[in-house]
């Protein structure tokens, strides 16, 4: 993984700015000293200051203004050993915001494989809405798949589902809204359109169970009510998946349904339009109708 910008910018100010500081020949005539090319250079007592300064090649610069309230020796001293307690402490300070970015670095996922692709043996959870209906239902089917103790993934838009994770998916819960009413093909109205027939027929997803649920108004549209599940059920078993979950019509008030298969439905049809308040119980039910056909196991 390459650093991130922020992290040259820190290195930046590590090295070429905090570790000397102002430069040394600005310190010097700061304090009124100038370099002695002819000094020598001997040990010197550490309490000798003058001795220290002179060891150094340094001596007092004639030609620095005369300060009457410039600090003493020993302000001077304390001043440089606060200046090097400030340094080293930025040091430290620096070296552990590197290394929190590097830790956070290293815990992100890679770009364009969302979150939800790097969970092992688990059922994909995949859809697309419109509305927000069928986004609404996939999570009442995520909330009762985890109540139930099954390993799920997390909700998917079927668009940012990397290929490689849906076919490491060992099944698959898919789910589509109706807006394309009467339509033979691509009849969702949203990314399964171009999905079902672009990107499915690369997959190998042969043996694969695939579970699929609907959403409609069969009221309004009694006589196409969730016909895109229908789609999704044909191309999915096209693709060589075993479906399961399929459910009883009893108790719709809808009048046809490309949905509709041997008299049942291709997979578990909701309507929260004008039946929002049983979504949670079908999701439930449905959940240990599939734990029962083995789609979690």
């Amino acid at each position: 993984r390459r650093p991130s910008a922020s992290s040259y910018i820190y290195i930046y100010i590590y090295i070429y700015i905090y570790p000397g500081g102002v430069p040394r020949q600005g310190q010097l005539q700061a304090r009124g000293l100038r370099q002695n090319p002819g000094a020598p250079s001997t040990d010197i007592d550490p309490t000798d200051v003058v001795g220290q300064l002179q060891a150094r090649g340094l001596r007092q610069n004639p030609a620095a203004p005369s300060n009457p309230a410039a600090p003493s020796t020993y302000a001077l001293c304390s001043a440089s050993k606060i200046r090097k307690m400030f340094t080293s402490t930025f040091k430290i300070l620096i070296g552990l915001v590197l290394c929190a970015s590097s830790a956070r670095g290293f815990g992100r996922l890679p770009a364009k494989v969302p979150r939800k692709s790097m969970a092992l043996n688990a059922v994909g959870l995949l859809y697309s809405t419109s509305t927000g209906n069928t986004e609404t239902v996939g999570g009442y089917i995520f909330d009762a798949a985890k109540a139930a103790g099954v390993d799920v993934s997390e909700l998917t838009e079927v668009g940012d589902a990397a290929n490689d994770a849906v076919e490491g998916f060992d099944g698959l819960i898919v789910g589509a809204p109706t807006w394309h009413t009467g339509a033979d093909e691509e009849r969702s109205g949203t990314t399964w359109d171009d999905w079902l027939y672009k990107t499915l027929p690369n997959l190998n997803l042969d043996g694969k169970k695939v579970a699929v649920f609907g959403v409609g108004d069969q009221q309004s549209y009694c006589d196409n009510y969730c016909d895109a599940a229908g789609e999704l059920y044909d191309q999915f078993k096209a693709a060589g998946c075993t479906i399961v979950g399929m459910t009883s019509t009893d108790g719709y008030e809808h009048t046809e349904s490309k949905a509709e298969v041997d008299g049942k439905f291709v997979g578990m049809m909701f309507d929260e339009d004008n039946e929002y308040d049983k979504s949670e119980g079908r999701a439930k039910e449905w959940i240990d109708q599939l734990k029962g056909e083995g789609l979690f196991a």
